[in-house]
């Protein structure tokens, strides 16, 4: 967020707040107002042409941290399973802090499939350095790839079709990831334990 900016900075946290607790279309612009203790729209406005806009701003910033921290992880020179464990801390931690994405304005719409399809390419390059780890019978570069693409795309429509609500649902999509990741890959009973118990430590950790 711009440093320059620290009134617009405010509405942004407020608004992402607001939109994870309450849902974008329960969220109405007098609740970013109050919350943020405005009395008048005209300041808000003043940032951002509309309440859609100033999502896309939310949504922007969010993105742009989540791809720098998975930038991070998949720089860092580390093995195969320790990269892992990285990345998801950094996946585990967005899914849970979760965000509005209901609202259905066509430009709010392909804004956020334009930073689903960035978020998409960092599960590839993260995947394809974990695949020939999690099974070793691959060797081929095509291979790996196409199975990280395979299982990037997966993992994509599971998060769409999943709002976590309580830990609950979180552990069920956890499950349900590993369960996933197990079948296209083709783990054996002892890797796939290992991804599971990998993803439940960390997920206890951000409680």
């Amino acid at each position: 967020m711009g440093k320059d900016n620290p009134r617009k900075d405010e509405y942004i946290e407020t608004a992402a707040r607001l939109f994870l607790e309450k849902g974008y279309n329960e969220t109405s612009v007098r609740d970013i107002l109050d919350a943020a203790g405005d009395s008048s729209p005209s300041v808000l406005y003043y940032y951002f042409k509309s309440k859609e806009d100033l999502y896309r701003q939310v949504m922007d910033t969010k993105a742009k941290k989540y791809l720098q921290a998975i930038d991070t992880v998949i720089n860092k020179d580390q093995e195969p399973m320790a990269m892992m464990e990285d990345f998801l801390k950094v996946f585990l931690t967005a899914f849970v802090q979760g965000g509005a994405t209901d609202v259905s304005d066509p430009e709010s719409h392909m804004f956020y499939l334009h930073l689903q399809e960035q978020v998409t390419n960092r599960y590839i390059q993260v995947w394809k350095k974990c695949v020939v780890y999690l099974v070793p019978e691959i060797t081929g570069d095509d291979q790996a790839e196409a199975l990280a693409g395979f299982l990037a795309g997966g993992t994509g429509q599971m998060i769409k079709s999943c709002r976590a609500v309580s830990r609950a649902d979180v552990l069920i999509f956890c499950k349900r990831f590993v369960e996933y990741c197990g079948r296209i890959l083709c783990m054996d009973h002892h890797k796939k334990s290992e991804f599971e118990n990998l993803m439940i430590n960390i997920l206890n950790s951000l409680q």
